[in-house]
């Protein structure tokens, strides 16, 4: 049995590169984990912006709120937030991807280039995901172990949660 290649999931970093407008194909779709696909971009016609990454202080650590797709495009908005931050004073930096809907190589190599840039000071990373695909991404490269990401914030900050 010959089985049909899977169609191409539409990222920013497609639609950057193939001139379709931001934000049409950010329609979450639960069966693709927020993603759809080529041929299903005239279904969506809604438009959701590209956020820009939120960041905040929460007890004396800093927190980074990465939002939408964390592909190359995600990683070249993330980055001018994100080395103000790791080159800044926090010893605990916390970047959250609970709103994160796609993660590739690209946010990959936006956490890892996080965690080289802290732990050269002394600092710390901490990584708050709990999509399972994102998490499977960390398995399969072998990164899962080293961002060692827990399922919320208060969790990374340390903090007791509302049942302990």
């Amino acid at each position: 049995m010959i089985r049909q290649a899977p169609r191409p999931l539409v990222t920013s970093s497609f639609r950057l590169l193939h001139g379709i407008r931001p934000g049409l194909a950010e329609r979450p779709g639960p069966a693709l984990g927020g993603l759809v696909h080529q041929d299903e971009l005239r279904e969506f016609a809604c438009e959701i912006p590209d956020l820009p990454p939120r960041v905040y202080e929460s007890d004396g650590s800093v927190v980074v709120e990465l939002r939408g797709e964390v592909d190359l495009v995600g990683f070249q908005q993330a980055t001018p937030v994100l080395d103000p931050v790791t080159a800044g004073s926090a010893e605990t930096v916390v970047i959250d991807l609970t709103h994160a809907t796609f993660l590739d190589c690209s946010g990959l190599a936006l956490l890892m280039r996080a965690r080289r840039r802290l732990t050269s000071r002394g600092a710390e990373l901490r990584v708050v995901c709990r999509d399972p695909m994102a998490l499977r991404v960390m398995g399969i490269t072998g990164l899962r172990v080293v961002l060692a990401p827990v399922p919320s914030v208060r969790e990374a900050l340390g903090q007791p949660g509302p049942d302990t």
